[in-house]
């Protein structure tokens, strides 16, 4: 009897059913407001940690490495390939809305004409980030 304890005195057993049944979702989506207020006050704090502690971000996920210094230039390779042709490549940095993006590009030259024979398409060299020595 200690269960319908809670009931009021008119109600019936099923109407007492409904309204703990009520009660629980409402304790539920008490706490699940609770833990998404937290989650939402630990993504503040992160972000403002990352974007106002110097070193924080770089500290934390590391930094990219330096540019070489023959970037956006053509370099040759000393041979010529199985053909006969030339092959020259380049790396260059594209600035995209998502980011920075290093583009490799390589071309085929005939040795003698110094015409472009061929193309090749575009590939996207990923940046991979370096820690710093602790």
């Amino acid at each position: 009897m200690a269960v319908f304890s809670r009931c009021p005195p008119f109600g019936t057993k099923r109407a007492c059913r409904v309204a703990f049944r009520g009660a629980h979702w409402l304790r539920v989506s008490f706490y699940l407001l609770l833990l998404l207020i937290a989650a939402i006050g630990a993504a503040a704090y992160l972000l403002l940690f990352f974007s106002h502690v110097p070193g924080a971000h770089e500290e934390r996920f590391g930094s990219l490495p330096q540019l070489p210094e023959s970037f956006g230039k053509w370099i040759k390779d000393p041979e010529p390939n199985e053909e006969g042709l030339i092959r020259e490549r380049r790396q260059l940095l594209e600035e995209a809305s998502s980011g920075e993006r290093i583009i490799r590009q390589v071309r085929y030259r005939h040795p003698d004409t110094k015409k472009i024979v061929r193309v090749m398409p575009e590939k996207i060299v990923r940046r991979r980030r370096v820690r710093g020595a602790a």
